[in-house]
């Protein structure tokens, strides 16, 4: 069975697939070149959880040899093998995992629609750009968003542009974030933001529940509100 995730990106930005297993002491094997070595951090470390020897020795070989064909991350004893080729990961996950815990996942990567879990409130999002605003760009943002915001016709910027904007100090530069963004229902206010604001904004993405994904395109942008941090040997 594959379970898919729905993605703002490829795994490390280039994988379709990733095998996911325990393995005790998996951290262990990918600082050893040999079984004899992994006894040596077993014993350094004092670590005594149980191990079979088969599936360690089976990993740590597999871990030396991969070449370019995948990357594997280790937290801990929770492994995580990513390829682009489904087959080669059956093919050797199998060597040093247990069935009944071997997982395997298909990335399915959106652009310009940003999934969740829940009906979204609004039906478009806009972010702004990463930048220092002066007196004046406060000024401008702060009329317009006064002219335009709306909750009640669907326009809605987030609290912490909002916030940027309502200082008690309004000579003082404010940094917009690029997380920064504003929502709202009719697409057409999305070209009043370029002609009024180009200067200030970036990304433009309609927002969808998970249950209408099947309506777009296979790459498409997703809010997974995921993230993981581990011992890799590629950078994400």
């Amino acid at each position: 069975m594959i379970i898919t995730e729905t993605r703002s990106k490829l795994y490390f930005n280039k994988y379709q697939y990733k095998a996911s297993f325990q393995l005790p002491n998996a951290r262990y094997c990918t600082m050893s070149k040999n079984m004899q070595e992994f006894y040596m951090q077993i014993v350094k470390y004092n670590f005594k959880k149980k191990y079979d020897a088969i599936k360690t020795k089976n990993f740590i070989d597999f871990y030396k040899s991969k070449g370019n064909d995948c990357t594997v991350r280790v937290e801990r004893s929770f492994v995580s093998v990513f390829s682009n080729n489904l087959e080669f990961l059956k093919e050797h996950c199998v060597n040093f995992s247990d069935k009944s815990d071997l997982k395997y996942y298909c990335a399915n990567v959106y652009n310009n629609v940003m999934v969740f879990k829940n009906v979204p409130k609004h039906n478009f999002r806009t972010y702004f750009k990463s930048k220092y605003l002066d007196k004046s760009d406060k000024d401008k943002l702060r009329e317009f968003l006064q002219l335009h915001v709306n909750d009640k016709v669907g326009i809605k910027p987030c609290s912490a542009i909002m916030a940027k904007l309502a200082t008690r100090y309004p000579y003082q530069n404010e940094y917009i974030h690029g997380s920064h963004y504003i929502d709202y229902n009719d697409e057409s206010f999305t070209s009043i933001l370029h002609i009024m604001l180009g200067e200030y904004i970036s990304k433009h993405y309609k927002l969808i529940c998970i249950g209408e994904k099947d309506k777009y395109s296979n790459t498409m942008e997703c809010l997974d509100g995921q993230n993981n941090w581990g011992y890799c040997n590629s950078k994400i």
